[in-house]
C-alpha cells in the first residue's frame, strides 16, 4: 500500500519536492512543540539550531558581500523569471494540440494526447518543485530561529525579575548610564559639537566584538561561541529610508549592518544583530544581550556605543513618566553626549517621515506578533525593564 502511494507521488513529483513534503510535515509538528513546550523549545534552540545557524554563517562566511541582499535585489528579476517559466510550461503544449487538432489521424491524436499528459505531469512536477523551494524557507525559519522565539525569556535566563519600573528607577538607571559614559568619554573623539567618530577600521570593529561576545559566552551559557563576519549593506542609503539600522537573515545566516547611520549606533546594532545570530530572537532580549555583551569589550568606544543607546531607550520612557525628572537629568549630561544626540537627530530629519519606513514597520510589527511578541514594534521598548533591574535590582 505504501509503496503504491510512494510510486504514484514518484510519478507526479520530484525527489525532491517529495522529501520537502516529509519534511514540511515534521517541521509543523516541531513548530507546534515549540509553542506548547518551552524548555524543549529552549533544547532546540541551544544546540540543533546553533548547529544550523553556525552552519549557515560558516558557509556565507567566506563572500565578502551580503547573500541576503543581494537576493532581494534579484527577487523582483527571479519573480518576473519564474512567471514567463510557468507560462510556457503550462500552456505551450496545450497552444500546439489546438492547432493540430483539426487535421489529425487517430494515430497522431493519440500521440498527441499523449504529449499533452507528458506536459501535464511536466506542470505538475514544475508546480511541486516550486512551492517545494518556497516550503524551504519556511522549514529554514523553523529550524534555525523559531525556538528562539518560544523558549524561556531572557530574564528567566539572567535570573532577573521583570517588575513594574517607578519614574524614579528610571532616573536612577539614567544616572548610572551618565556616569558610565563619562568614564571613557575623554577615551572618544568627537568632531567639534558634533557625533564621535569609531577609531578603527569595521573588520577591527568586528574582531573586538566577536571577542566581546566570546567573553559573554563563558559568564552567559546560553550564547554559544561563534567566530562571526558582519554583513554590510551596499544599498546603506535606502534602506536608512525604512529605518531599519540592521537585520539578521535566518535563511543566510548573515548579520546585516546598515552603515549609513552615525558611528555610535554601529556597534551596538552590531551586536543586537550577532545577538539573533547566536540565537537570541526576541527583539528587546537582541538589544539587551548586545548591552551585556559591549560591556564585556575592553575597547571604550563599543561600551560608550551600549551605554548611550541604552540611555536613549530609558531616557525616552523617562520622558514619557516624568518630564521634570527627565528635564533635571539633562543638567547633569555631559554636552558632548547632547551634541550626539543632536548630530543624529539632524541625520535621521531627511529619513523621518518616509513612506517606506511606514510599510517596513506595518511589516516588521505584523512580523513580531506572528512571533508571540504581542507588543509588536512596542516590544523594543521593554529593553528598558531589563536595564534597570540590571542596575538597581544589583544585578550588575
Amino acid at each position: 500500500m505504501l509503496k503504491k502511494a510512494y510510486h504514484a507521488l514518484r510519478e507526479r513529483f520530484s525527489l525532491f519536492a517529495i522529501v520537502i513534503f516529509h519534511l514540511f510535515v515534521v517541521t509543523v509538528l516541531f513548530h507546534i512543540a515549540f509553542f506548547l513546550f518551552p524548555q524543549f523549545a529552549d533544547l532546540f534552540n541551544r544546540f540543533p539550531s546553533s548547529v544550523l545557524r553556525a552552519f549557515l554563517s560558516y558557509v556565507t562566511y567566506l563572500l565578502p558581500f551580503s547573500l541576503a541582499e543581494t537576493v532581494i535585489l534579484f527577487l523582483p528579476f527571479a519573480v518576473i523569471g519564474l512567471i514567463v517559466i510557468s507560462i510556457n510550461v503550462m500552456r505551450v503544449e496545450d497552444n500546439k494540440s489546438k492547432k493540430e487538432q483539426e487535421t489529425l489521424s487517430d494515430e497522431e491524436l493519440e500521440a498527441l494526447e499523449k504529449r499533452v499528459r507528458t506536459a501535464e505531469k511536466r506542470s505538475v512536477r514544475y508546480l511541486g518543485n516550486l512551492f517545494a523551494a518556497v516550503l524551504l524557507f519556511y522549514i529554514a525559519f523553523v529550524l534555525t530561529f523559531a525556538p528562539a522565539y518560544q523558549g524561556t525569556t531572557l530574564d528567566e535566563k539572567l535570573d532577573i525579575p521583570r517588575d513594574a519600573v517607578s519614574a524614579e528607577e528610571l532616573h536612577r538607571t539614567a544616572r548610572i548610564l551618565v556616569s558610565k559614559m563619562d568614564a571613557v568619554l575623554d577615551e572618544i573623539d568627537f568632531f567639534h559639537q558634533g557625533a564621535s567618530i569609531m577609531p578603527y577600521s569595521r573588520e577591527e570593529m568586528n574582531d573586538k566584538l566577536n571577542e566581546a561576545y566570546r567573553k559573554a559566552s563563558e559568564r552567559y551559557d546560553f550564547l554559544p561561541v561563534l567566530n562571526s563576519r558582519l554583513k554590510y549593506i551596499a544599498m546603506s542609503d535606502l534602506m536608512t529610508y525604512t529605518h531599519i539600522s540592521g537585520v539578521y537573515s535566518y535563511y543566510t545566516g548573515e548579520a546585516n549592518i546598515n552603515l549609513n547611520y552615525p558611528d555610535y549606533t554601529i556597534p551596538f546594532t552590531a551586536a543586537h544583530e550577532m545577538a539573533h545570530q547566536r540565537g537570541v530572537a526576541r527583539e528587546e532580549e537582541a538589544s539587551f544581550t548586545a548591552f551585556l555583551v559591549c560591556n564585556e569589550s575592553d575597547d571604550p568606544y563599543i561600551r560608550y556605543s551600549a551605554y548611550l543607546s541604552v540611555y536613549e531607550y530609558v531616557t525616552s520612557a523617562l520622558y514619557s513618566a516624568s518630564p521634570q525628572l527627565y528635564s533635571d537629568l539633562l543638567a547633569e549630561v555631559d554636552l558632548r553626549i547632547r551634541y550626539e544626540q543632536v548630530a543624529f537627530s539632524k541625520f535621521f530629519k531627511q529619513y523621518a517621515d518616509s513612506t517606506a519606513s511606514k510599510i517596513s514597520g506595518a511589516v516588521n510589527d505584523t512580523y513580531l506578533k506572528m512571533q508571540g511578541q504581542t507588543e509588536g514594534e512596542k516590544s523594543y521598548n521593554l529593553v528598558v525593564d531589563l536595564a534597570v533591574a540590571y542596575y538597581i535590582g544589583g544585578n550588575e
